[in-house]
This record gives C-alpha cells, structure tokens and sequence, in this order.
C-alpha cells in the first residue's frame, strides 16, 4: 500500500540527529519517506519493504538509493509471501524501522529484531516507533486493518 506521507524524519529526528555520514537501513521504508526530508544522504540508504508498489515508487524518486522488496509472509498486508528475510550484505550505522512492529505479530517481531541487530556495525544504532496500545483510536485502526484475518489471535497485543 503506497503511502505518500509518513512522518518518519520528524520522529525519529526528535530522538537522534542524521548525519550525512550515516548509513541507513529503513525497515518498512514505504517509498522513502525518510529520504524526502532532504537530511538523508541517498547513497547511504537502503530501503525495505513488502510493498513492491512502494519500492519501484521509490526507486523512481530516489533512484541513488538502494531498494529492496522481499515477499515476507504477513497475514493481513502480504498474506502470499515466504518466512525468509532479504538478502543483505552489508551493515549500517542505523536501522530505523517507523510503525513496522505494530504490524507483526510476538514471534515476528524477536526475529525481525534478530535480523536488524545482525546488519548494525558494532556501536549502530536501531529506532522504532510502535503503536500506543493506550489510544485507543489507534488500537481501533490496527484493529479494523485485520478484521478478516483469522491468523491472528485477538490477544496478540504485540500485533496492535
């Protein structure tokens, strides 16, 4: 699902400053949200996502960047896809990954940190957002995204 807007920069800018310097790995990166700030250096960034739609946008708006779209199983947003992750060989200064983990489930989610952890240099750093399981209008929208998914027990608040 394309989405033109996220507000990744201005979160996570909130929390650390980018540095030109900084190799970048964004984990559910959409079309770049983080590279329209104009602070990212595209070069230095890869982006990742189930959405092949969003990684050919991206590739068109900044083609200096790397993409990469892998067919991760997920029950409500690629419910065709395989267990694997991609194919990475390099490892980056950050990994930062906006609003993925709210959309996975407990196991999903040790292993998608696992994954991360194995492509930072020694002192990187990993950032993520997740949803506030208190709003509740925001627990209703994640709610409403999987209405028709069986495979995820309603008690698997990490999913939320």
């Amino acid at each position: 699902m394309l989405i033109e807007y996220i507000p990744t920069y201005k979160y996570f800018s909130s929390y650390i400053t980018f540095l030109p310097t900084d190799s970048i790995l964004d984990f559910g990166s959409n079309c770049g949200n983080l590279l329209k700030s104009g602070d990212i250096t595209p070069c230095k960034y890869i982006g990742i996502d189930v959405d092949a739609e969003a990684i050919g946008e991206g590739s068109r708006l900044f083609p200096d960047a790397s993409w990469i779209w892998y067919n991760r199983h997920n029950p409500v947003y690629n419910p065709q896809g395989t267990d694997a992750y991609p194919a990475l060989d390099t490892a980056v200064d950050l990994v930062v990954s906006y609003s993925v983990f709210s959309h996975i489930d407990a196991d999903d989610a040790l292993d998608l940190l696992e994954f991360l952890y194995d492509h930072l240099i020694d002192g990187g750093k990993i950032l993520f957002s997740y949803c506030n399981v208190d709003n509740r209008q925001c627990v209703e929208w994640f709610r409403s995204r999987r209405i028709d998914c069986d495979e995820i027990p309603n008690q698997d608040i990490v999913y939320l």
